[in-house]
């Protein structure tokens, strides 16, 4: 999920006053200022997806420890009694849906991810290029960073 870094300077760009030559591999002041910015937002979705997957692996956990539960209750049920058995099967209705829940949020997780991963290979490919020292400088300035 990392969007990897932004490659150093170009070489003797910070000893050298010629004028600064811009190809398709080395970034402009511009180019610059928008991969700063989105490896600023990049960050700040990492973040929030991790945040997500510590949620969804608390949810699992949630449910494997529900479902040691349901099993231990099922053994103790004792098949004569209605009463014992709607209560074990309201619990594994309320497993089942909790499941489905989970899964739900699973797949939505999964969403963002992979669009997160697709962002982050687009940043890759612009951003992962030469640039002068100077314009790096700058190029903080004028993204706020």
């Amino acid at each position: 999920m990392a969007r990897g870094a932004v490659h150093g300077g170009v070489e003797g760009a910070a000893r050298s006053y010629t004028a600064k030559t811009y190809g398709p591999d080395v970034l402009t002041l511009d180019q610059l200022v928008a991969c700063l910015k989105t490896a600023n937002v990049l960050d700040e979705e990492s973040e929030q997806i991790e945040s997500q997957r510590t949620r969804l692996q608390e949810a699992s956990k949630e449910l494997d420890a529900f479902a040691e539960r349901i099993e231990r209750k099922r053994l103790a049920t004792d098949t004569r009694s209605q009463r014992q058995i709607d209560s074990f099967n309201a619990d594994a209705d309320a497993y089942n849906a909790g499941v489905r829940r989970v899964k739900a949020q699973q797949e939505e997780f999964n969403r963002q991810v992979n669009a997160h991963n697709m962002s982050a290979g687009s940043f890759n490919t612009s951003c992962g290029k030469k640039y002068y020292v100077d314009d790096m400088e700058k190029a903080k300035n004028l993204a706020g960073l």
